[in-house]
Parts: structure tokens; C-alpha cells; sequence
């Protein structure tokens, strides 16, 4: 007798069930994001906006480009006012903060709740940010144009509008690559919402006389609302004409991960016992 024979028949069904629901809602799970709306409230009022007079502000120490520029780059160095700052880190960075101090200044924020700890560390993540963190080009032979492959640039929640001055390629493959659309230079896209992004496109593709590596950068310069500092969102690009063959279809398209692969084939072999011993 195997160790699934020795589990009651209820007890695999309702596994099999939890199984399923496991791969069902498991990739919703690590998408969690807070309102970067709400964050700027609470950065700005947060004995206010919690209702907790004991606490004090955010501002009354930092300004929300100071929080950036420390977690993006670990100084308070002066760099541009809107550098890019990922949710993961906003939420790593601010957490650290609370429990290294957690009987000084920052201390006081352990009593946000997950939803409001959240929310801030959406606002201090919420800059303009691009879809890809690079962008990488096989073509087929010597001289062959690749598709092109595109970047989205999407604008802020919390800030007003965002006009993009210039698209440049630079570096010493640029010459390889070639933007073939633009709809981004000269451009000024609303801010977007919490659920939907405002965005423009930019298109590149890659070919190259030989089989060597080419890289180069895609930059994308841009202002908010109301200011005329400019900054930057720089793509790194990189190219190379195939040199094997790729890999036959079908061998390895795991796009559900590991995890949710093991937790499927959980379900399915707990469906079948079950299903087994009803037959028998």
C-alpha cells in the first residue's frame, strides 16, 4: 500500500481542490501592489490619513526624491528627481527602515497597517517607468534585419503630465541598431491611473555584418509637468547573429513556473487516487 492509499478519499479531493485553486490564484499572489495615491496622501499627512496623532510625517524628515535617491542608489547624493525606483525595493528598503530603527524616528511607522505600509511604498515607487529591462536581438543570418521589438514607457500616478524631449541610441554597437518606430519624441502622455498605465512606443531592431556581440543603449529624455529638469530612462540593448541553431519546440515551455508545475501535478495525481479508489 502507497502513502496515497492510506489517505481518506475526502482528504485527496479536497487537496486536489486546494491544488487547483493554488495555480489558479498563486500568480495573482506575488503581484501585489499598493495606491500610490493613497501613499502620497499618508507620505504627506500620515497622522492625518491614519488617524494617529502619535505619528508623524514622512515629510517631516524626507522628501519623496530623497527617499528615492537613497533607496536607487544608497546616498543622498543629488540625482535626478524622478529616479527609478522598483516596488520591491520601495517595500524592501522601507521595511529595513522600521526595523533597524524601530525605537527612533522610523520605528513609529510599525504601526501602519499592510495595506497603508504598502500604499507609501507604491508612492515612492510611483515614477515613469519603461515595460522591458533590456531588450536583446538574434537574427537569423549575417545582414537580416530582426523584427523589432518594442518599449513601453509608461508615466507616473501621482505626477501631472510627461513630455518626452528626445529617443536617442548611443554606444558603440548603435550603428547595428535601428529605431523603426517612435511615437514617444515630441510626445506628452497624461499621468496614468491605478489601473490603467498611460503609455507610448518605441520599436527597434538589430542587424549586424558578422557574428559579434554588439550593444548599445536606447535613452529616453523627459520632463514633468512643471518642471524643466530633464531625465532619463536608459534601455541597454544587445545583439548577435545566431550562431547554433535554437532549441527544438516543445522541450521546455515551462511558463507557469516550477512551483505551479509541482503544485499541478500534486492536484492531479490527488484527482486520480481519488478517482482510482472510487472505481475500485
Amino acid at each position: 500500500m502507497n502513502f496515497l492509499e492510506r489517505i481518506p478519499t475526502g482528504w485527496l479531493l479536497t487537496g486536489a481542490a486546494f491544488a487547483c485553486l493554488l495555480l489558479w490564484a498563486g500568480p495573482g499572489w506575488a503581484q501585489t501592489t499598493g495606491d500610490p495615491v493613497a501613499g502620497r496622501a499618508l507620505f504627506e499627512d500620515t497622522p492625518g490619513e491614519t488617524g494617529n496623532a502619535q505619528l508623524g510625517s514622512c515629510t517631516n524628515c524626507h522628501s519623496i526624491h530623497d527617499r528615492r535617491n537613497r533607496i536607487a542608489t544608497g546616498t543622498i547624493t543629488a540625482t535626478p528627481p524622478f529616479t527609478a525606483v522598483s516596488f520591491n525595493s520601495a517595500t524592501g528598503r522601507f521595511g529595513a527602515a522600521i526595523a533597524g530603527n524601530y525605537n527612533g524616528s522610523m520605528g513609529q511607522f510599525s504601526a501602519l497597517n499592510t495595506t497603508q505600509f504598502q500604499d507609501i511604498a507604491a508612492y515612492i515607487a510611483d515614477t515613469p517607468k519603461l515595460s522591458v529591462d533590456s531588450l536583446s536581438f538574434s537574427p537569423s543570418a549575417i545582414n537580416t534585419n530582426t523584427l523589432s521589438q518594442n518599449v513601453d514607457l509608461s508615466n507616473a500616478v501621482t505626477n501631472g503630465t510627461l513630455t518626452i524631449t528626445n529617443v536617442a541610441l548611443s554606444g558603440s554597437g548603435a550603428a547595428r541598431f535601428n529605431v523603426t518606430s517612435d511615437n514617444c519624441t515630441s510626445q506628452t502622455i497624461a499621468a496614468s491611473t491605478v489601473s490603467t498605465a498611460s503609455t507610448c512606443r518605441v520599436s527597434v531592431r538589430f542587424s549586424a555584418p558578422n557574428t559579434s556581440t554588439y550593444t548599445a543603449s536606447l535613452t529616453l529624455t523627459m520632463r514633468v509637468q512643471g518642471s524643466a529638469t530633464t531625465f532619463t530612462r536608459v534601455l541597454p540593448l544587445s545583439g548577435q547573429v545566431a550562431t547554433t541553431p535554437p532549441p527544438a519546440s516543445g522541450g521546455g515551455g515551462d511558463s507557469g513556473g516550477g512551483g505551479l508545475g509541482l503544485v499541478w501535478l500534486a492536484g492531479l495525481a490527488l484527482a486520480t487516487a481519488a478517482l482510482a479508489r472510487r472505481r475500485a
